[in-house]
């Protein structure tokens, strides 16, 4: 039988001092803002992707809360 997956915790990888790349497709904007502030609060990037469904609103928030480690890939 194969093994389930385990659910991966972005906010304590963060809290933990990685950077990360995360598809941003299951989301909401307001799980994406306090995703950004565990990113601020450490030392280490965060790259977003897939962020076309969000407009620039929701862009601007998050960034507004990430202080400089949140960068969006909009490729």
């Amino acid at each position: 039988m194969p093994r389930s997956k385990t659910k991966v915790s972005i906010p304590i990888l963060l809290q933990s001092g990685a950077g990360l790349i995360v598809n941003v497709g299951r989301y909401t904007p307001n799980e994406l803002e306090e995703i950004a502030r565990e990113a601020a609060a450490g030392t280490c990037p965060l790259i977003l992707r897939g962020l076309g469904r969000f407009g620039t609103d929701v862009l601007m928030r998050v960034a507004k809360e990430g202080k400089g480690r949140v960068i969006f890939d909009l490729t």
